[in-house]
């Protein structure tokens, strides 16, 4: 049987207080941080869960629509 080889990945730049909350949220609810992560990306692809685009997100941090 063939295995595909697995690659990791390194998340940089993350606020670490947004890390420190996640982790604390995921531990209160029994994940791992990976566990969630994993799930958020499959509800992404899903079509579950939609992100805003960069300038969405930039005019709203500036107060416009």
């Amino acid at each position: 049987m063939t295995t595909t080889p697995t690659r990791n990945y390194i998340l940089r730049d993350i606020d670490p207080g947004l890390w420190k909350r996640a982790k604390a949220r995921a531990t209160r609810d029994g994940l791992t941080l990976r566990a969630v992560i994993f799930a958020l990306l499959r509800s992404y692809v899903g079509g579950e869960v939609t992100i805003p685009t960069a300038a969405a997100v930039t005019a709203g941090a500036k107060g416009g629509r």
